[in-house]
């Protein structure tokens, strides 16, 4: 929610190098169109998508860390 209003859709697209797809994906076929016979292309991405994608690999980074972190305290659950 955030993301879309800030972005209004009107910026620059960003040019990011991408590579093609694998054959044994289910959506293989479309989403090779862009690449044609190349094994990489440099694709017009929205800054929104952009802007999410690396907000997203930021939360995942630390829910990897969170996870290998133990905490030895005792919590209290109900009446003091």
């Amino acid at each position: 929610m955030f993301l879309s209003s800030v972005y209004t859709g009107l910026e620059e697209p960003i040019l990011k190098r991408k590579r093609r797809p694998t054959t044994g994906l289910t959506y293989a076929r479309t989403s090779r169109v862009p690449f044609y016979k190349n094994d990489e292309a440099v694709l017009p991405i929205p800054p929104v998508i952009a802007a999410y994608n690396k907000k997203i690999n930021v939360v995942d980074i630390a829910d990897q860390f969170r996870v290998n972190i133990t905490l030895d305290r005792r919590f209290r659950r109900g009446a003091i």
